[in-house]
């Protein structure tokens, strides 16, 4: 008896778990059918790249198939650290720039006017307002944003922070389009009566939305420009980010610098002021204030060289 029980629950389980599995399969194809953006178009894999490789990853658009995830991550494996070796020479190359350009205003006004740390404020100046707020006007037109909205979007995008709450739209805005999808009339169509296998064909209700073909041509434009927005965003990033440690860096050894110049004059008081009461303990002092001076000299030689110019 115990023994039907329990062979007639695992049939009925069987039973359960393969309808399960068929209702999975149909509600997939009901949202995906009942969702306006649901195909992968040429700009919207280009924008997906993006995201891969500069590792923001807002989640939106991902892969579906087997195939697709293994495709991902090799894409991941490779283009992430070449996205990085690439961030990474356009932020030396602009810090290059900047310091010619320091050298060559400065040389044709004959004096030392310009120094690095105006030129840094500068191009992080024209940064914020080429990379944050230009496109965040540009966003607030496409995307119908507020202008808090897209400046929102703009920072957490170039800091790769990347929530995924606010992301470019997938499809030119509706009012532009000669047929709008209609997901309730699509949803409505697909599960009244219920399907009870897997729908193949898709209703003439969950049409995609259509626009002109002029309409589609420019988005796919804005959507490209969208992705090197981000490359050139995240490079500007970099930069300010490398400036940032190179101003951390020579603040400490600065501190380092008058640190030790503290010790050595404090030293050299003690010594001029007797302290020491034998010769060979001035002997020793004296010794002992060359090697301090000789030790820190190359400190002192960085510092008066460099000028916050690596």
């Amino acid at each position: 008896m115990l023994l039907d029980t329990v062979e007639f629950s695992l049939v009925n389980y069987g039973e359960l778990a393969s309808s399960c599995y068929r209702l999975k399969k149909n509600l997939i194809f009901v949202l995906n059918c009942c969702a306006s953006n649901w195909d992968w178009s040429m700009d919207n894999t280009i924008l997906f790249m993006g995201t891969v490789a500069t590792t923001i990853g807002y989640g939106h658009l991902v892969p579906g198939t087997f195939a697709g995830r293994v495709i991902c991550v090799f894409l991941a494996v490779f283009a992430v650290p070449l996205f990085a070796i690439l961030v990474q020479s356009i932020s030396n190359l602009i810090d290059k720039k900047l310091i010619t350009i320091m050298t060559i205003i400065n040389t044709m006004l004959n004096r030392q006017i310009i120094q690095i740390h105006t030129m840094q404020m500068i191009y992080f100046a024209c940064g914020v307002v080429f990379f944050i707020f230009l496109p965040s006007f540009i966003f607030t037109q496409i995307e119908e944003w507020s202008m808090l909205e897209a400046v929102y979007f703009c920072t957490i995008t170039l800091t790769k922070i990347g929530f995924g709450d606010y992301v470019p739209r997938m499809s030119p805005p509706e009012r532009l389009a000669i047929y709008v999808h209609n997901s309730t009339a699509c949803l409505n169509e697909l599960i009244v009566p219920a399907p009870t296998g897997v729908t193949d064909s898709m209703p003439d209700k969950c049409e995609k939305s259509v626009w002109p073909r002029n309409v589609t041509m420019l988005f796919a434009i804005y959507r490209i420009g969208v992705f090197f927005w981000m490359i050139l965003g995240l490079s500007f990033t970099g930069t300010v980010i490398t400036m940032m440690v190179k101003g951390l860096n020579n603040v400490i050894r600065g501190t380092a610098k008058m640190k030790n110049s503290m010790a050595i004059l404090l030293r050299s008081t003690a010594i001029l002021a007797g302290h020491s009461t034998t010769p060979r303990e001035t002997a020793l002092s004296k010794d002992s204030l060359e090697i301090d001076v000789h030790s820190n000299k190359h400190i002192v030689d960085e510092l008066s060289d460099e000028e916050w110019v690596d």
